[in-house]
């Protein structure tokens, strides 16, 4: 059985369990602080600052934040994921 994340898993399914993983508060969105968590996961720390994690936050959400409501819905995750090349692979 191959990974969900494997160079043959569908690209649908990735962004599917990327959600899943990255709604840390299972809201059903990917919120302010799942960002701030998943940059200091990525970050490998937690010695972030506030101006720079609140920073990187407002950053990935003006480029994907679709409807200004500060929060990614799957629809606005799924669109961004769908146009990095990266992910996708």
């Amino acid at each position: 059985m191959a990974s969900v994340f494997s160079a043959q898993a569908c690209p649908s399914l990735k962004i599917e369990y990327a959600f899943r993983i990255y709604d840390i508060n299972e809201n059903g969105f990917i919120d302010e602080d799942d960002l701030k968590c998943i940059i200091q996961r990525l970050l490998n720390t937690t010695n972030v600052g506030d101006e720079l994690l609140n920073n990187l936050t407002k950053h990935i959400l003006g480029e994907s934040d679709m409807d200004n409501d500060r929060m990614l819905s799957f629809s606005e995750f799924e669109h961004a994921m769908s146009k990095s090349p990266d992910f996708m692979k």
